[in-house]
């Protein structure tokens, strides 16, 4: 399961990057990457770090 969120955090943040982009960068690149950090943190949290699948 481990390999489907990494797989999803890292698409998920080229998106939220190309949209930026797309929109001209309406929010700091600070307040982007806020958002990208959080979004990771909280989907990796779902995990037990010792349970391994």
């Amino acid at each position: 399961m481990k390999r489907y969120t990494y797989s999803y955090l890292v698409n998920g943040s080229l998106a939220i990057i190309q949209e930026w982009i797309q929109e001209g960068f309406i929010v700091s690149s600070l307040e982007l990457a806020e958002l990208i950090f959080s979004l990771a943190d909280h989907s990796l949290l779902a995990f037990d770090p010792l349970e391994e699948k």
